[in-house]
């Protein structure tokens, strides 16, 4: 099991222990929290599958930093990483880790140019700087043949692959190889493309070392990628193919090799060594080498892209889950116990969370509230706007004694600092348990329906109200009533009445009520509709939140 040891501050020492994802962060939403004000709420996620850890920023204000390099996208960690969260440096410790690369804290950013015959266009800010290194004492790499070249390359590049998952490291590796391997190259770059193949990132090194704009030529770049071959540039003055191009003689470039970053044939850039001198020709076993280069890259830059989607997903679904959550505790956490009545509810959001409510708030009079609502649309917007209605219909419910006059205070609320095109409808009563007797407004939702003894179903209230948040003017209708003992009070959402099954056919209210009129008690009707809703649906998959709640007089 891996574990993080703290190795400054007052909790020196500490060690956490974990076998799942966790987050890190600073107060109580976080899994491991760290009190420095330096560090976020919710700093960085910890990823572990039992195969490796992988480690990514969310956001934080002060970055995430591994080995002393801030984090762009996920890595990989190994036994020794050291991890800063702010002020907070701790140690990751797993003993089936091997060693760490450190390629990407030696580079430094620099600006590549791309360069057409009318103008000069700066493709983003990247990594340049590493110093290439020399053949070892007694090789000469002209001699070296290229299969031997391509193995030695191999082996070195599953090595770094093995210990960083850093797209930084790894190109500023690959180019310090190239340089290594070319000697007739005084530079090397790697230009990637979009999912719309425009120019997005480069990384660049010069045989220097020396920090300088790199600029490229654009008609070299759209004839590789283009052909979906690489092309070899002996001489760029005496290459009929580029005769028109006055980007190759503006960048001064004599030689050079561009060969595409193909991958399940789709190309994710092109890949370059290029000299502006002629005295060290480049040639095919250059070639060669490059496009063996290439694919490795494109390959590893296909993978870190499906790892980034799949970390952006898992992230998504624990941010959702979180808003689960939270979103669960405005909702009730069980029914009322009130004596001489008994509740049943079903909760069932289509997404993580949902844009239904319920709730039991109390009046100003001591009279228990029942309430059932919908917000437009679904996801985080809907459940945020619960959050509001949730506390708006609490706070004016215990200040009035009318439901209508509860609503009307709770829609002037809305329509004040509500979200244009957002609206909720509602329906909300107070019931007098000693009496049974109750007042019921409806804010354009779906009338309550009362089931007497004898099965007849029956809707009570007022229809034809407008919904809560689109006009501030509104007013709501009341509507008085009496329970019976044995009567029992449904209240639902669209997701009931307007289930759809395979062919687009409703549910409806004609047959909700016949599912009712052939139940009795507040929790028989609750499991008939449910279960004559899911065979109505049958595999059709759920289209919206479904809310369901009864209550009734016992008989």
């Amino acid at each position: 099991m891996p574990k993080l040891v703290v190795r400054n501050g007052p909790n020196a020492g500490a060690e956490f222990s974990f076998d799942k994802t966790i987050v890190v962060g600073r107060g109580p939403m976080s899994d491991l929290s760290f009190d420095d004000a330096l560090v976020s709420r919710r700093h960085a996620m910890l990823n572990w599958d039992n195969q490796q850890c992988l480690v990514s920023d969310l956001g934080s204000s002060n970055g995430t930093y591994v080995n002393k390099c801030r984090l762009s996208d996920a890595v990989p960690l190994r036994t020794g990483d050291t991890l800063s969260f702010g002020a907070v440096v701790v140690e990751y410790v797993d003993s089936k880790s091997g060693t760490k690369c450190d390629h990407a804290a030696r580079a430094e950013e620099a600006s590549v140019y791309v360069m057409d015959d009318r103008s000069r266009t700066e493709v983003v800010s990247i990594r340049m700087g590493l110093e290439a290194t020399p053949p070892e004492p007694g090789e000469d790499e002209a001699e070296v043949p290229e299969a031997s070249r391509q193995i030695r390359f191999l082996s070195r590049f599953s090595e770094v692959v093995s210990s960083t998952f850093d797209e930084p490291a790894l190109l500023s590796f690959v180019l310090e190889e190239i340089l290594s391997m070319i000697p007739g190259a005084e530079r090397s770059f790697v230009v990637q493309w979009n999912e719309q193949e425009e120019l997005e990132h480069a990384h660049a090194l010069s045989r220097s070392g020396q920090i300088e704009n790199i600029e490229v030529s654009q008609a070299l770049l759209n004839d590789v990628v283009a052909r979906r071959e690489a092309v070899l540039v002996r001489d760029s003055r005496h290459d009929s193919r580029f005769e028109g191009s006055g980007s190759l003689r503006q960048v001064e470039i004599r030689a050079a090799i561009c060969a595409p970053l193909m991958y399940q044939d789709k190309c994710y850039g092109v890949i370059q060594a290029d000299s502006s001198s002629a005295a060290a020709p480049l040639g095919r076993a250059d070639v060669a080498l490059m496009i063996g280069i290439g694919s490795q890259v494109a390959m590893f830059l296909a993978h870190k892209k499906l790892n980034r989607r799949l970390l952006e997903r898992q992230r998504e679904e624990r941010d959702m889950m979180l808003a689960r959550e939270v979103q669960q505790q405005f909702l009730p956490q069980s029914t009322p116990d009130l004596r001489g009545y008994s509740f049943a509810v079903d909760y069932s959001p289509v997404l993580a969370v949902g844009g239904d409510i319920y709730d039991f708030p109390y009046f100003a009079d001591g009279r228990m509230g029942i309430a059932v609502g919908d917000v437009s649309g679904k996801g985080v917007s809907a459940s945020l706007y619960v959050a509001r209605l949730s506390s708006d219909l609490r706070y004016h419910a215990i200040r009035h004694n009318r439901p209508a006059d509860v609503l009307r205070w709770v829609n002037a609320g809305l329509t004040a600092g509500g979200r244009a095109g957002m609206f909720v409808t509602l329906a909300l009563i107070a019931l007098d348990p000693a009496s049974g007797r109750f007042d019921v407004a409806s804010a354009g939702h779906h009338l309550p329906l009362v089931r007497d003894r004898t099965g007849r179903v029956t809707a009570v209230g007022a229809s034809g109200d407008p919904p809560l948040g689109l006009n501030p003017d509104s007013t709501f209708r009341q509507h008085t009533g009496t329970l019976d003992p044995a009567d029992v009070v449904v209240l639902f959402t669209d997701g009931i009445s307007e289930a759809e099954n395979g062919t687009r056919k409703m549910f409806g209210e004609q047959r909700l009520h016949e599912v009712i009129r052939a139940a009795k008690s507040a929790g028989a009707i609750l499991e008939a509709v449910l279960s004559a809703v899911k065979g109505f649906t049958g595999s059709a998959p759920q289209s919206d939140d479904i809310t369901l709640l009864t209550f009734g007089r016992d008989p």
